[in-house]
């Protein structure tokens, strides 16, 4: 008398899946996760977006899983339209102590009215201190 297999889509079956060394199906991750999440701590939290969004595509990578095509495409979309947004930042002026600095970190001589404004940031600092000590 053999017993009757779970059907796909249970945590069974998806514990067959991985005892067979099988990867399992996207109906069995699906109930593993329905069923991880019903176990969890954190129970008030809402139940995990679903296949085909961002939020989705990131769960795959948290969970070390690969994935699948419609969250791939998820985050492409995402990407096409937040990575535009981050952009390389504006370069510093120049006649500014910013802009002196940038000079010393690209290793270059720096301009006369960047050393003209960090000489005057460091005659201010300077004056700032001999204040606050003389108070």
């Amino acid at each position: 008398m053999s017993r009757e297999l779970k059907p796909c889509g249970t945590m069974a079956a998806y514990e067959r899946h991985l005892r067979a060394g099988e990867t399992p199906c996207d109906s069995c991750r699906a109930a593993r996760r329905s069923y991880m999440h019903k176990r969890s701590p954190l129970k008030d939290t809402p139940e995990p977006k679903p296949c085909g969004t961002y939020a989705a595509y990131r769960r795959h990578k948290v969970y070390g899983e690969d994935p699948c095509d419609a969250c791939r495409e998820a985050f492409r979309i995402y990407r096409r339209k937040w990575e535009p947004l981050k952009g390389a930042p504006e370069p510093l002026p120049c006649g500014t102590k910013a802009g002196y600095q940038r000079h010393t970190r690209a290793g270059e001589q720096a301009c006369q009215p960047c050393k003209d404004a960090n000489a005057k940031a460091a005659r201010d600092f300077r004056a700032r201190r001999a204040a606050e000590r003389a108070a």
